[in-house]
């Protein structure tokens, strides 16, 4: 049965096919953090912010505007996670005023449209 051929190094310039014991995924880990924007700077920091948006904000805000916080319709679930209003890819931060309280499917929908492969190019 035959074999599909084995793949180049990521690296610009590297001779290794299949996996590079120099660079390894690194440079694949690298352009992909690249076209996702920058990742939480702190991690400790980030659980804090996102407990209090979640004692802030309840019940779920998805219909809701940014800044307002009041829901245009109830979606009936309270909020389990902090959803970031403007994405890190576009310019937002970790700050609460940045934040707002989401239900888990509601998390979700949101962050499958600011991926990467999901905006234009």
């Amino acid at each position: 049965m035959p074999y599909a051929p084995k793949k180049p190094c990521a690296c610009p310039g590297c001779p290794v096919l299949g996996e590079c014991p120099v660079h390894g995924r690194t440079v694949t880990r690298k352009a992909y953090d690249q076209t996702r924007g920058p990742r939480h700077s702190d991690r400790a920091t980030w659980k804090r912010t996102s407990a209090f948006v979640v004692a802030r904000d309840p019940w779920c805000t998805w219909g809701a505007l940014p800044r307002d916080r009041r829901p245009a319709f109830a979606c009936g679930q309270p909020s389990t996670t902090a959803g970031h209003i403007i994405p890190h890819a576009e310019g937002g931060s970790d700050e609460p005023e940045n934040c707002r309280g989401l239900c888990a499917s509601h998390h979700s929908a949101e962050t499958s449209r600011f991926e990467s492969w999901n905006r234009p190019r």
